[in-house]
């Protein structure tokens, strides 16, 4: 054999090598998952503690599950909560518990809310369970109602809304190429953290997950070279002011935008009354913002989800803006639970 050849059938069966763990990791099943050892365990420490039966507090408040989902009986965790199905078998990307889990640290929607994420092993865990069929076996957990069936919940929104706010982020990016990671890497910085807002996607996440406090306009503005692929932007409990909130309404794939806590007032938002076009949700709460804002943002072309909590608009502003905007998904106030209905009389009297 001569040299050149030799060195070809060398580098081919070196390819090959280095392809071979690939294609078995491709073509290898889901490792099985036993329900009851594994799975189990992870929703007991971690999930039951919001996601089970309606009880009282001490203070005899009822605690109602998170989202209307309840976790701590087979029935319960087929059948799913507010937005239906969390965990569909054999498909964990479309599996909502397991995209909760996996959501970012700073991430307001990431379950659990308390006492840190879950473990990369957890999460594994919980991924090779749905991938093999999320089998429950034998458990059966709280009971379910008489009659009931496993159907997923009824909803006001959809149960596909989540796979609905995905596919609408998905041709947002449509056509748009991913920027350059020299790029990405100098604007990476200890406050800010860069990440695709879909796996495969070139939209961006920004968020400033540390030293909050100390952002300001100025690290906004710097963002700018990014303008074209922003579509989801955490800014909650940083310091802005009106030059920020011009930058960021301009931004023309910017689907969802946090700005809670941020001190703004309903003057420093009048450049939103022009801009956020692609902007379905969009998180106010804990700012001075009054109706005289609610009139914008009745007019957002595409906005799905609104929060409101803590502001200054007033109930006769919500009733105009829920008639402006009928399919909005809003919240402007902290719902307190009903009170239970088996209180004991005599704690009655004494609450009277």
């Amino acid at each position: 054999m001569s040299a050149s050849r030799f060195v070809l059938a060398l580098a081919l069966s070196g390819a090959a090598l280095a392809f071979t763990p690939a294609l078995r990791a491709q073509s290898d099943p889901p490792r099985a998952v036993d329900f009851a050892k594994e799975v189990l365990p992870i929703l007991e420490a971690r999930c039951f503690s919001c996601h089970q039966a309606p009880k009282a507090d001490a203070r005899g408040r009822v605690q109602k599950p998170k989202g209307g989902l309840r976790l701590d009986g087979a029935h319960w965790l087929r059948k799913g909560g507010d937005t239906g199905r969390v965990v569909v078998a054999n498909q964990p990307e479309k599996s909502e518990l397991l995209r909760r889990v996996e959501l970012p640290e700073d991430d307001p929607d990431l379950m659990p809310p308390k006492d840190g994420a879950l473990s990369a092993e957890q999460i594994a865990t919980l991924r090779a369970w749905i991938a093999g069929g999320a089998e429950i076996g034998a458990w059966v957990g709280a009971p379910a109602p008489a009659g009931a069936s496993d159907a997923p919940a009824p909803s006001a929104r959809p149960a596909n809304a989540v796979n609905a706010r995905q596919l609408a982020l998905r041709e947002l990016g449509e056509g748009l190429s991913p920027l350059p990671e020299a790029t990405l890497a100098k604007l990476r910085s200890e406050k800010l953290r860069l990440e695709p807002a879909l796996p495969g996607s070139a939209l961006l996440r920004a968020s400033f997950p540390a030293h909050r406090s100390e952002i300001t306009d100025a690290d906004v503005l710097a963002l700018a070279p990014l303008s074209e692929h922003l579509a989801i932007v955490d800014l909650a409990r940083t310091k802005l002011g009106a030059k920020s909130v011009a930058f960021l309404a301009g931004l023309p794939r910017l689907a969802k935008l946090d700005l809670s806590d941020t001190g703004l007032a309903t003057r420093d938002l009048e450049a939103c009354s022009t801009g956020l076009r692609a902007t379905r949700e969009l998180n106010l709460n804990g700012n001075n913002v009054d109706d005289a804002a609610l009139v914008w943002l009745a007019g957002l072309p595409v906005l799905e989800d609104l929060y409101l909590w803590r502001t200054k608009v007033t109930e006769a502003g919500i009733a105009k803006l829920r008639a402006a905007k009928p399919s909005l998904h809003l919240r402007h106030q902290l719902e307190l639970p009903e009170p239970p209905t088996d209180t004991p009389p005599d704690r009655q009297r004494r609450r009277r």
